[in-house]
């Protein structure tokens, strides 16, 4: 059997951003230097207010003549609005594509090996290049999202069943919803509007040598972040999250976490589906700084959970 997973990624956002000051406009309002990035190379960010709180979190990639945002589905219309307005006489134009463009997570220990038969493909991380799948063009950007080899592929939506079912010829296995949930926490993936809102800072999601420049510059809420660095730390930290023992009853998200008789924190994200690894969250979350070590045990309405 194929070791290869074929997540789909409905609805997923992708934003183009186009013109001259493109990298240099763009660059004012993220956490990551994507002034520097080259045709090909892509970063991890945080979209910031004005207060250094994320309003946005995804994956910036520089192509020729562009420079695209990928994030989770939802975003399109409020980041553009909010990049829009910061426009006066920059050369910058913004573009929704979501819903012309198909996403998927292709991961697996074989997957580059499969890849690489439809064109050059880049091994190195926040790299992206263009295949040719199904005759059609495919953006590949080799991302550091789940446990082994992991892409995020891309391709105009008109053409998304012809990739998928070339995919899957080539033995890679569809996988479902919950599959992917659970791969994702198993790897700590965290997920604007599951884990992260705008109440969170940047630095509480423990991304900071993926997703944050300290020497970027100035940037709208660099001053809250640079703050943070030189001076002070966060007071909450995202941490994998797995039940002692069975969880009793069902629950919804966010779930509140205790120890002590306080609230201590809150679970983002659950899967039900147990990771094979004891080591492996099976949930996302926050908990205080001070209690974000392995081995602590806070408690919930449904039951204890351990940090991992």
């Amino acid at each position: 059997m194929s070791d290869i997973k074929l997540y789909p990624l409905p609805n997923w956002t992708c934003i183009a951003i186009t013109g001259a000051d493109r990298q240099n406009f763009i660059n004012n309002f993220c956490t990551n230097n994507v002034r520097k990035l080259s045709p090909g190379e892509g970063c991890e960010a945080f979209i910031t207010n004005v207060k250094g709180h994320a309003i946005g979190h995804g994956w910036f990639w520089a192509l020729e003549n562009e420079l695209l945002f990928d994030t989770v589905p939802g975003q399109g219309g409020a980041l553009v609005a909010h990049w829009d307005r910061y426009i006066i006489r920059e050369k910058v134009e913004l573009e929704d594509r979501t819903n012309s463009t198909a996403f998927w997570c292709l991961a697996g220990e074989t997957a580059p090996q499969a890849l690489a038969k439809h064109g050059d493909l880049p091994t190195e991380l926040h790299r992206i290049c263009s295949l040719t799948i199904a005759g059609s063009s495919v953006l590949a950007a080799r991302v550091s999202w789940l446990a082994e080899p992991t892409w995020l592929l891309s391709c105009e939506a008109r053409v998304k069943p012809l990739v998928e079912d070339s995919l899957v010829a080539a033995g890679a296995v569809r996988a479902n919803d919950a599959e992917w949930n659970a791969a994702r926490i198993a790897a700590r993936l965290p997920l604007f509007g599951q884990d992260i809102t705008d109440e969170n800072l940047p630095q509480e999601l423990a991304r900071d040598k993926l997703a944050i420049s300290f020497t970027k510059g100035c940037y709208l809420g660099q001053e809250t972040i640079a703050r943070l660095d030189a001076l002070g730390q966060v007071t909450k930290l995202f941490v994998g999250l797995r039940p002692v023992e069975s969880l009793v009853g069902e629950f919804s998200l966010p779930l509140e976490l205790n120890a002590e008789g306080k609230v201590v924190g809150k679970v983002t994200s659950f899967t039900k589906l147990a990771p094979s690894e004891t080591n492996k969250p099976q949930a996302l979350g926050f908990v205080r700084r001070v209690l974000a070590k392995p081995g602590t045990i806070v408690d919930s309405s449904v039951g204890k959970f351990e940090v991992v």
